[in-house]
């Protein structure tokens, strides 16, 4: 992941991203490595479920550029959500790196 704030957006469609993020202009911004955030309860405990947003497997590079008119709202994680992210997304681009030297 590009050295970017880590931030969660609520998008219209009413999903929430978790994701690097850089303001391009005062109409956009970029996303990098985009997963949906979702939280689960069992037995009253919270579950943290991250997937990926982007169809990985077959673009080129994991980010995307928003409308703000796309957004309800943009706000920060957790320390301890936005490290698993960082850990997540790192060790995705491990992952990559090792595919493409085979």
């Amino acid at each position: 992941m590009m050295d970017n704030e880590v931030k969660i957006i609520r998008l219209v469609t009413g999903e929430d991203i978790i994701c690097g993020f850089l303001k391009i202009s005062s109409d956009n911004f970029c996303v990098f490595d985009p997963m949906v955030l979702r939280v689960k309860y069992k037995e009253g405990e919270p579950s943290i479920i991250l997937t990926h947003w982007l169809p990985v497997e077959i673009i080129k590079s994991n980010q995307v550029i928003i409308s703000n008119r796309d957004c309800i709202t943009i706000y920060e994680p957790s320390d301890s959500l936005s490290d698993y992210y960082t850990t997540l997304s790192s060790d995705y681009h491990r992952i990559l790196e090792q595919k493409k030297a085979i």
